[in-house]
């Protein structure tokens, strides 16, 4: 890798290899991206620019929904200070971050990376047990959130 990148989420799409956020060596929660194309041999590591649009970025644990060949939405995750239950939508063609206001109805961390599965009256539903405790997380995302705000 072009850096070291701890807990970062990762994802594919047109066969590059994803590495995205996570924390640096020295425990600093980082916002970048590095990408390798899965398809040479020979690729390396490399840094990808994308626009931020104001979201803080700076995060891990959060889960990944598809929405469509290029989209993708950020659910929750943790920040240096707290845990989030906000929901970014990041565009793969274009590189670009957009706050979706809508928001989850807890916070929501994820210890593992994840990808939330998409059914038919839902696009998430994923639980998880917290550390050393018989409670869940769970996070539910209906469709109709989706479809109101136009995305």
């Amino acid at each position: 890798m072009a850096f070291a990148q701890e807990n970062p989420l990762l994802y594919i799409y047109n066969d590059i290899l994803y590495s995205i956020f996570g924390i640096n060596e020295n425990g600093k929660y980082i916002d970048n991206i590095q990408k390798l194309n899965l398809k040479n041999a020979k690729a390396k590591w490399t840094n990808v620019n994308y626009i931020r649009n104001g979201c803080n970025l700076k995060m891990y644990g959060c889960g990944i929904i598809k929405m469509d060949e290029n989209r993708i939405y950020f659910l929750g995750g943790k920040f240096e200070n707290e845990v989030s239950k906000s929901m970014i939508e990041f565009d793969l063609s274009s590189m670009k971050a957009n706050k979706n206001e809508n928001i989850l109805g807890q916070n929501a961390y994820f210890k593992e990376s994840m990808m939330l599965k998409i059914g038919e009256d839902q696009f998430g539903n994923y639980s998880i047990d917290k550390e050393n405790s018989s409670s869940l997380i769970t996070v539910t995302i209906d469709k109709s959130y989706f479809e109101k705000s136009g995305n």
